[in-house]
């Protein structure tokens, strides 16, 4: 506890800012209604899944940005219309797949967490 005590009286501690919320990874629950839960996870994993297989690249780069309070609403519309196409990746079938089952619009459409740990 002590050193612990000792690291909340730095600078930096005491600086350091709640960032907004990474709208790029966020399900539509949270972009519409803030509302937190396994299966918005789920869908932040799929994003994560998509980034990590495209090398780093930045998911809705050429929708999104994240300064301009139109792009931002114009990416929430995207994201919460059905039938949008959302990330992909052409050379992988397989993620493809587990990618589409995380970001299914309605939350209990979704793969669970359970289900993500059981895919070989």
């Amino acid at each position: 506890c002590q050193v612990l005590s000792q690291l909340c009286k730095c600078k930096i501690a005491k600086s350091v800012k709640i960032s907004p919320l990474n709208y790029s990874y966020c399900s539509p629950e949270v972009l519409l209604r803030r509302k937190f839960t396994a299966r918005s996870d789920v869908w932040c994993f799929g994003v994560f899944l998509w980034e990590v297989w495209n090398l780093g690249a930045t998911p809705y780069l050429s929708i999104l940005d994240e300064r301009s309070p139109e792009s931002i609403q114009a990416f929430v519309d995207f994201i919460c219309q059905p039938n949008s196409k959302k990330l992909s990746l052409s050379h992988d079938e397989d993620i493809n797949k587990v990618i589409a089952q995380c970001q299914l619009i309605t939350p209990k459409s979704r793969i669970t967490p359970h289900q993500v740990q059981q895919i070989p």
